[in-house]
Order: structure tokens, then sequence, then C-alpha cells
């Protein structure tokens, strides 16, 4: 199914990020897997987890009615909206 994400800054929705794909709802074990140990790994400066530390954070997340969403994008759109109003009322360059 088509998607679409939009991420603002705090306190600023004039700053956005909007990403537009697919999105595949799944349950896989083995994706959960790989995504749990890439993000332990990454989180420890490249070094791998122990297959005990890894079972503990997989369990937390590993539950019968529990589905995992893969957002595949397609576009990207980014946009600051302050900027633009900036541009707008008083010509200035404010994008180099």
């Amino acid at each position: 199914p088509a998607a679409c994400f939009c991420i603002w800054e705090p306190g600023n929705i004039g700053r956005q990020v909007t990403l537009r794909g697919t999105v595949d709802i799944t349950q896989d074990a083995l994706l959960l897997r790989k995504f749990t140990e890439a993000f332990l790994t990454m989180r420890a400066d490249g070094q791998a987890p122990s297959e005990e530390r890894l079972a503990e954070e997989i369990a937390k997340f590993d539950a019968p009615d529990r589905y995992m969403m893969q957002l595949r994008i397609e576009k990207t759109l980014t946009h600051d909206l302050n900027k633009l109003f900036v541009a707008e009322t008083t010509g200035e360059d404010v994008w180099s």
C-alpha cells in the first residue's frame, strides 16, 4: 500500500521532510532478528551483540500480535517554510 510520512522539527512545523513510498506490513522473525542485530551493533560502535543480548532484545518485541512496517522510500520532499516566507517577502536569497 502507498504511504506518506511527514516528519517535522519539534516547535517548528515549517521544517519538514516527507517520505513517500510503499509499506510492507509483516510478521517476519528473520527480519526482526536482522533489524535488532543491526540496531544493537550500531549502538555499540560496530561491535555485534552477544547471542544472549540479542535474544533479550528480540524477546521485547516478539509478540504474536506485533507487526513490522518497512517503508520503501520512492520520493523524499523537504522544505523549510520559514526560509520560503523570508524569500517571498524580502526577495532575499536564503537558499545558498
